[in-house]
C-alpha cells in the first residue's frame, strides 16, 4: 500500500512540474507575440488624409447637372440646349476633350401649385 501511495505522489509531482513548465512556456510565447505586436504598431505609417504636395492627375470622373424651370416644355428644351452648348464650350476651354464629355438624357419633373 505504501508503494502505491508513493507512485501516486510521484505522478502528482510530475503532473505539477508539467503544468509549471507549460505555464512558463506559454507565458514566454504570449509575451513574444505581444512584443511583436507592439513593435509592429510602432513601425506603422499613419496617413493624415491631406496632400503635402501638389500632384497633376490625368484621370477624373466628374458629374454635374444644370436645370431650367419654364412653364412651356418646348421653351425649356430650347434653353437647355443653349445651356448645353455653353457648358461644353466652358469645359473645352478648360482643356477637357469634347469627345470625353458624356451627356445623359433630360429628365423632367412637373411642379404643381399648392392648394391655397
Amino acid at each position: 500500500m505504501e508503494g502505491g501511495r508513493m507512485l501516486r505522489n510521484s505522478q502528482i509531482i510530475i503532473l505539477g512540474i508539467c503544468i509549471a513548465v507549460a505555464t512558463i512556456v506559454s507565458s514566454v510565447i504570449l509575451s513574444q507575440g505581444f512584443l511583436k505586436v507592439m513593435k509592429f504598431t510602432r513601425e506603422q505609417i499613419t496617413v493624415t488624409g491631406s496632400a503635402q504636395k501638389n500632384i497633376k492627375s490625368d484621370y477624373v470622373i466628374w458629374s454635374g447637372s444644370f436645370s431650367r424651370r419654364e412653364p412651356d416644355l418646348a421653351a425649356a428644351y430650347k434653353k437647355l440646349q443653349d445651356d448645353l452648348v455653353r457648358v461644353k464650350a466652358y469645359l473645352v476651354s478648360k482643356s477637357v476633350n469634347e469627345k470625353e464629355i458624356v451627356i445623359s438624357q433630360i429628365s423632367t419633373t412637373t411642379v404643381y401649385k399648392k392648394n391655397e
